[in-house]
């Protein structure tokens, strides 16, 4: 982003198509990606050709007419320059959809093509399609060099009007973890709220025991459980269960009534409120639903709370899916049969996931 910011900045005549995977509802289908793109290039362009766009099919190969298209018209000794970015955070695993079935392996030369992408399906797709092989044309995102980590610190803590001896920052600088800034950032904002300053340098010690983004995670998550799940049994669990088991996500009404465990012991809006402040930093909005906002949180609650025990995920999803088959119910009986698009992405992934074959067989007969 930063990147697109200062080049386009310096180069208004080319034009810039960006797309952030994640960044907002529907933005993590690679069909909703390819329309998208295309809708640009229509207005960029003025293209108005009458391409079929009803099936995965023909999304595929309308994507790559539109390139061909949109190349044709871009003056000569210009280019159009199209951004995708985390490309790894693609949801649908199907119709080679991480495995990057729908970006042609040949583009336009007057396309230039910018992706970045963790590790994964998406990194090996990219080497299949030969695109890794000129050096010059690779980045990779390494860690804080100990310079920067010593940076980073005395910079972030002063935001937060805070600072660390000489000797706490040196910790923190020779530990190789936190090479790495999200690790980094985790481990001061949990010294910032809970810090005893006689016991600092043993609290700094116990926190890099954990070598990894997501051990660092487990162990926010076991302070979170002794702090605030007083009020409410399980809350910090449930909450991040219920986020790890949705497929988008979940809206905060939906986390609302879903953590409500019957009509007569509702959660009170300020419990809710409160610990949502707090988990809200690993968090990320795609339009009203709520989502981890990182693929290392979503590990760490996995390890934590569900690890070698399959059928305890099977039982949130069986949950969820009861909650969404009950939302089924009200909105059939209220709107004449017609059901919402957030229904179709949940219900039947839920079922499927909680192996309730004869529920999703029944929701597919409706």
């Amino acid at each position: 982003a930063n990147w697109a910011d200062r080049y386009g900045s310096e180069h208004p005549d080319q034009p810039m198509i960006l797309h952030f995977v994640g960044a907002a509802p529907g933005s993590a289908k690679w069909e909703n990606i390819c329309l998208r793109i295309m809708e640009e290039f229509e207005d960029l362009y003025e293209i108005r050709e009458e391409i079929p766009k009803n099936s995965p099919e023909d999304i595929r190969r309308g994507f790559a007419t539109y390139l061909h298209l949109a190349a044709s018209k871009i003056p000569k000794g210009n280019r159009c320059i199209l951004v995708i970015d985390a490309l790894d955070q693609i949801i649908d695993d199907r119709q080679g959809a991480q495995e990057l079935m729908w970006l042609p392996k040949k583009m336009p030369s007057k396309v230039r093509l910018i992706l970045s992408t963790l590790p994964g399906k998406a990194l090996e797709a990219v080497k299949d399609k030969g695109w890794l092989k000129e050096d010059d044309l690779n980045l990779k995102v390494t860690g804080f060099e100990k310079s920067e980590r010593e940076g980073f610190i005395k910079h972030y803590l002063k935001q937060k009007t805070k600072s660390l001896s000489r000797e706490n920052t040196d910790l923190l600088v020779e530990a190789d973890q936190c090479s790495n800034p999200l690790y980094l950032r985790t481990l001061l904002d949990e010294l910032c709220i809970c810090g005893n300053f006689e016991k600092l340098s043993d609290q700094i010690e116990s926190y890099l025991e954990n070598k990894s983004v997501p051990d660092l995670f487990e162990a926010v998550f076991e302070r979170w459980e002794k702090d605030y799940n007083k009020d409410r049994e399980n809350l910090v669990q449930d909450m991040l269960k219920y986020l790890w088991a949705s497929r988008q996500g979940l809206s905060e009404q939906e986390l609302l009534e879903i953590l409500h465990r019957d009509e007569e012991e509702q959660l009170p809006q300020g419990i809710f409120a409160t610990f949502h402040a707090v988990i809200e930093p690993l968090l990320v909005r795609r339009g009203e639903f709520l989502n981890f906002g990182h693929r290392h949180v979503a590990e760490a609650v996995q390890n934590r709370y569900f690890q070698g025990e399959k059928g305890n995920s099977q039982e949130f999803h069986k949950r969820l899916g009861g909650y969404f088959e009950k939302k089924l119910e009200e909105e059939t009986s209220e709107s004449q049969g017609i059901i919402s698009d957030r229904l179709l992405e949940e219900l039947p992934w839920q079922w499927h996931k909680a192996e309730e074959w004869k529920k999703l067989y029944d929701f597919f007969q409706n």
